[in-house]
């Protein structure tokens, strides 16, 4: 896979893998994750989920490989994003302490 198609897939469908290993990451090498509540964990949720795919999306306008346009480029990104969070959200509704 080349850069290109890696930033393409970071920006839309490979959030998800993407935002799982990072917090994956986060549970198992900072072990204060499991002490922090539900709402902040959900806020680092949320952050993960939008900012990831926004910041492939700049990486690619920097490199040239796509513009700045937000309509194109980012609005894409942020709605990948929020699929996800939302799905996620939805999923594990029932579980979530308020």
């Amino acid at each position: 896979m080349e850069f290109i198609e890696f930033l393409k897939w970071l920006v839309g469908p490979g959030v998800e893998v993407t935002v799982g290993v990072l917090l994956a990451f986060l549970v198992e090498n900072w072990p204060e994750y499991q002490e922090l509540d539900s709402k902040t964990k959900r806020l680092i949720f949320l952050v993960s989920c939008l900012g990831i795919p926004v910041a492939g999306a700049a990486v690619g306008a920097a490199f040239k490989y796509w513009g700045w346009d937000f309509e194109t480029v980012f609005w894409p990104a942020v709605q990948a994003g929020a699929v996800v969070f939302l799905a996620s959200q939805a999923t594990h509704a029932k579980f979530i302490k308020k």
